[in-house]
């Protein structure tokens, strides 16, 4: 999965549309994936550069085989 949010991770969040595109439901949700070895790739804020979709692709096919 790519996740991919925004600046905006005032909380508690403004809105109940506001909470459901959090960036904190991302970070919950990496943590359950990761506990069950799903492979998300999580961006939001500054924490990370932005990957695009091919990009991201790209890691999982290619990157993550070793080639």
């Amino acid at each position: 999965m790519l996740l991919n949010y925004g600046h905006d991770s005032e909380v508690p969040a403004k809105s109940p549309g506001h909470g459901i595109h959090h960036a904190m439901f991302g970070v919950i949700l990496k943590e359950k994936a990761d506990q069950v070895g799903a492979k998300v790739y999580l961006r939001y804020g500054d924490n990370q550069p932005e990957v695009e979709r091919g990009e991201f692709i790209h890691m999982l096919l290619i990157e993550d085989k070793g080639h």
